[in-house]
């Protein structure tokens, strides 16, 4: 039953890739990041890419890693953990488009999904929230730029409520 569910995970992780489209750069321009947050459950969300030099219309990679803790957590209960995720993307009135998909991976393992994402066409240049929200779980968010990196630091992105479902 183990293996099954393993095997379940990896699916799901291929299916994943490539099921997303919506940001702008090929690891062209800007500094290579790394958002990350580990939560009480020993779990983790972690998001990776460029910050800069994303346009409209245009593809940007990111990668995305979730890794099920071993359990030790307080008041949590070991075993697979199967949720939701969303992929959201917000200036800094609102979100302004969102997409994900479902995930289940084994305790004590990882998963590893590449996001190509398109942003909208015409988007205007400026910073913007890129967000990987798991409801009922917790976020990571990152300051993204359409065009060059600007000299502010970027905003502090809220979790938008709407994210329940992908």
């Amino acid at each position: 039953m183990r293996y099954v569910r393993m095997i379940r995970a990896i699916m799901l992780s291929t299916l994943a890739t490539g099921l997303l489209a919506a940001c702008g750069n090929d690891g062209g321009p800007g500094e290579e990041f790394t958002a990350s947050e580990t939560f009480d459950d020993g779990s983790l969300i972690e998001l990776t890419g460029n910050t800069a030099g994303h346009a409209g219309g245009d593809q940007s990679d990111f990668s995305v890693l979730f890794r099920n803790g071993d359990g030790s957590g307080e008041d949590v209960e070991a075993g697979e953990w199967a949720s939701v995720y969303c992929v959201v993307l917000m200036d800094s009135d609102a979100p302004m488009m969102s997409g994900g998909d479902s995930f289940a991976i084994p305790e004590g393992l990882q998963v590893e999904n590449q996001l190509q994402l398109v942003l909208p066409p015409g988007l205007a240049e400026g910073a913007y929230g890129l967000a990987i929200v798991v409801p009922d779980h917790g976020s990571v968010s990152q300051t993204i730029w359409v065009g060059d990196e600007g000299d502010e630091t970027g905003a502090s992105w809220p979790v938008p409520p709407e994210c329940s479902q992908p």
